[in-house]
């Protein structure tokens, strides 16, 4: 290897391990450069640093601070970093800790209430959701109970798209099976072609969200 030849740098896998605040906090103290993807969400988001300094977030159809906000806000996000990742995009002018802040804020003014829910730790056999988005796929495996969909934050799996309502439709995977529910949204939630209210899926099935095309795959009960 040549004097100037860098190793390779490789993404970070966080998971769930830190909130984005967090993980913010600790890059803008370090001041280091890099990109926080959170992978959990479809399309997936970004917030970049620079020199410690929060310069550009991109989420959906959000840019900047709003993008970055909502980002923040996410419950349970999964991450990962890729350290000195280059940006030259600027959206943000806010110090990192004014833009956390901010951030808090806006939570308080909307909080719910909400009961905690304990990490499930999920096998293969578990249910999962494709949702296509665009040239972009994103699967989001489903937990023993209710998973909500929909555009606003507060949803389990959040799809950022005008189509999709703010709570959209809901999964719930229980002993019995996969149900599938539509939460009386505007246009309307699909199996196989046909607009339900609740349906049963089994095996693999298409569904969309609106115009958001997704796929259900679900094991095969003995």
């Amino acid at each position: 290897m040549s004097r100037d030849a860098r190793p390779e740098v490789k993404t970070v896998r966080l998971g769930k391990l830190f909130a984005v605040a967090d993980t913010i906090q600790a890059l803008g103290l370090a001041r280091k450069t890099a990109q926080i993807r959170i992978v959990n969400v479809v399309p997936m988001g970004h917030i970049n640093l620079v020199d410690g300094q929060v310069v550009h977030a991109h989420f959906g159809n959000r840019v900047g601070v709003d993008a970055a906000i909502a980002l923040i806000n996410l419950r349970d996000p999964e991450s990962e970093i890729d350290p000195d990742f280059a940006c030259d995009q600027r959206t943000i002018d806010l110090p990192y800790l004014q833009l956390l802040l901010e951030a808090a804020s806006r939570k308080d003014e909307t909080a719910l209430v909400k009961y905690p829910v304990e990490e499930t730790y999920l096998a293969d056999n578990h249910p999962k959701l494709w949702v296509i988005l665009g040239p972009r796929s994103t699967d989001c495996p489903l937990k023993p109970g209710i998973t909500t969909i929909g555009r606003d934050s507060t949803s389990d799996i959040i799809i950022p798209d005008p189509t999709v309502s703010k709570c959209h439709a809901a999964i719930e995977v229980s002993d019995e099976g996969v149900l599938v529910r539509d939460l009386k949204s505007t246009n309307g939630t699909f199996i196989g072609g046909q607009r339900i209210t609740e349906a049963r899926a089994a095996g693999r099935t298409r569904l969309r969200f609106g115009n958001v095309v997704a796929v259900l795959t679900c094991p095969v009960q003995n």
